[in-house]
């Protein structure tokens, strides 16, 4: 079982489904068909890039993928070339470095993941679910899957959903610490890397024949 269908739910879907008989991803959200914005994507109105590793990663898992995503508008290109890069003392130099990154819109490629997430044979996706805790074996010694309820359902009625193995791929609003304690369970240590850097994004209008040399997803 995996909870949160977003970028990294879909990919956690893609690798267990080589290991286990069925996997049930679990998201909060209704789940638009194509690519939409949605609640449980704060940072999707952004433009993202795919780095060269993970994009190496993403197309073993999906083959094919980084040239659909190219067809929608999201382009590649070489890093040092394709990237202005501004610094406190000034641009940074534009040449080549050979390797190559691609960017995107965020919902586009979640929605060209989740296509293809919902063709796997062993994946089911169960949208407009909201998990409210852990369901713990007869000996509480393990998690033995989740309860929670449809967000359709004005009773939120209780549903257990079991599996042998459960994966939080929420991000940074996870609930897991509150449940294993709420269960009895130790809390895993805390690693953080504390970054001072920040992102913003702003949106540029091009009049007449203005030809910029850089590049952006075209959607």
């Amino acid at each position: 079982m995996v909870i949160g269908a977003g970028f990294t739910g879909l990919l956690t879907a893609r690798v267990l489904a080589g290991h286990f008989d069925r996997v049930t991803v679990l998201e909060r959200d209704e789940l638009p068909i194509g690519a939409a914005h949605r609640s449980g994507l704060p940072q999707a109105r952004h433009p993202h890039g795919m780095l060269a590793r993970g994009a190496r990663i993403v197309e073993d898992l999906f083959p094919g993928v980084r040239a659909e995503l190219a067809a929608q508008g999201a382009p590649a290109f070489d890093f040092g070339a394709g990237f202005a890069t501004r610094l406190p003392y000034g641009w940074a130099p534009r040449r080549p470095v050979g390797i190559e990154v691609q960017s995107f819109d965020l919902t586009h490629v979640e929605a060209v993941l989740r296509a293809r997430v919902r063709h796997l044979p062993r994946v089911a996706l169960l949208d407009g679910f909201t998990v409210e805790g852990l369901h713990l074996s007869a000996d509480r010694r393990r998690a033995a899957g989740v309860t929670g309820h449809r967000r359709a359902d004005p009773g939120r009625t209780p549903v257990r959903i079991e599996a042998d193995l459960t994966v939080d791929a929420t991000g940074r609003r996870s609930r897991l610490p509150g449940w294993l304690t709420a269960a009895g369970l130790p809390s895993p240590r805390r690693l953080e890397v504390p970054s001072p850097l920040v992102y913003s994004s702003r949106m540029y209008e091009l009049t007449g024949d203005q030809v910029p040399d850089w590049l952006w997803p075209s959607r």
